[in-house]
């Protein structure tokens, strides 16, 4: 008030208009650049904030690809560990099972993965050899059991062999004694023939008591055939007839005593006996490869096939004991099946009225020259 009373005011009026039309245009241009910078940092704004977007959808991204692909890590090599040792827990109770036809693991890349497999392939291994072992044992175990019973048979039949040899003497030297007698006073009456006969028997007696229970040669079991052979020849005269065809070479083989005898003896008893017109008994002896097959052949009655497998399955009940020594077909069969480790050790081929073959299967020596 004190200004306008002054009478200035008329001076100060138009810089205050000037002064106050400035501030106007400042005031527009300041509201101006305001607005510029807003509507700048308006667009930075919204293109930063769209780039925050982005990163946060890329972060989102990265962040689910990294856990995915930690998953996928996580499971392949859980699957790496998992595998083996799945693939262990089924070996090992295929195992327990008692089947060892598993291959073994190869070499993994996992340490203590290989660790399990060497240890594992080595556990199987141990016991796939102890148990080979073992039964490598229970099979001596049982040869020998085996072995023992065989001997406890072998000896068993000799004895019953000798027994029955013994039953059918009465007193061997008794006997001996009184045929030596016989035949020297056949010899002095000039009975020659019936000299021959009582020491045929003599020597047919004396070899069926030392030899029942030893080993004998073929050429050793022919004289003793021979000498039987000799006695029912002199009693049947032409009725029967006797051919031997041995190769020289094979009479050191050995066979088991009182084994040929029995055989042609039980030939004459139940094949040419029976017939009318009598037969003939051939013996053969031959090589065929590394073999001695001995043969005792007749033309007489035959048997049927359940009676040969009776006999060689040794299920003959009513077995025949030899009227000469006491020793039967069965005594001879079971001998040589127990002595020798083959089964065709003894065969029969025979038909009814046809005849019968019995052949013998010695194996020969290697270190044995026949020649």
């Amino acid at each position: 008030n004190k200004f306008l009373l002054s009478g200035k005011f008329d001076e100060f009026y138009p810089s205050f208009t000037e002064t106050k039309m400035i501030a106007s245009y400042i005031d527009d241009y300041v509201r101006q650049l305001n607005d510029n910078y807003l509507k700048y940092n308006k667009s930075v704004y919204q293109e930063l904030k769209a780039n925050t977007r982005k990163s946060g959808k890329l972060i989102i991204g990265l962040f689910i690809f990294i856990t995915f692909m930690c998953m996928a890590f996580a499971f392949a090599f859980s699957k790496e560990i998992t595998m083996p040792l799945n693939e262990l827990v089924e070996a090992s109770q295929k195992v327990s099972k008692g089947d060892f036809e598993i291959e073994n693991f190869n070499s993994s890349d996992i340490y203590e993965i290989n660790v399990l497999y060497n240890g594992f392939n080595i556990m199987v291994g141990d016991i796939k050899k102890l148990i080979v072992e073992m039964k490598e044992k229970a099979n001596i175990e049982k040869k020998l059991k085996d072995q023992e019973m065989e001997n406890l048979k072998i000896e068993n039949m000799l004895k019953e062999a000798k027994f029955k040899s013994l039953q059918s003497q009465v007193n061997p030297h008794f006997l001996f004694n009184t045929l030596n007698a016989i035949a020297q006073t056949s010899e002095i009456e000039g009975a020659y023939e019936t000299e021959r006969l009582i020491d045929s028997v003599s020597d047919i007696l004396r070899y069926s008591l030392s030899m029942v229970d030893r080993t004998s040669t073929i050429g050793q079991e022919i004289e003793m055939v021979k000498q039987y052979m000799y006695i029912q020849e002199t009693r049947f005269k032409d009725r029967i007839g006797f051919n031997l065809n041995v190769d020289s070479k094979l009479l050191n083989v050995e066979m088991p005593g009182m084994t040929l005898q029995p055989l042609v003896e039980n030939s004459f008893i139940h094949g040419i006996d029976p017939k009318e017109d009598g037969g003939s008994i051939s013996i053969n002896a031959y090589r065929d490869l590394g073999y001695c097959i001995v043969e005792v052949i007749d033309d007489g009655m035959g048997m049927s096939q359940e009676r040969i497998d009776e006999i060689l399955n040794n299920k003959d009940v009513h077995e025949h004991h030899g009227h000469t020594t006491g020793i039967g077909v069965i005594n001879v069969v079971n001998r040589l099946k127990l002595l020798y480790d083959y089964d065709d050790v003894l065969t029969i081929k025979s038909a009814e009225n046809k005849g019968t073959k019995v052949s013998i299967k010695i194996r020969l020596n290697e270190g044995v020259n026949y020649a």
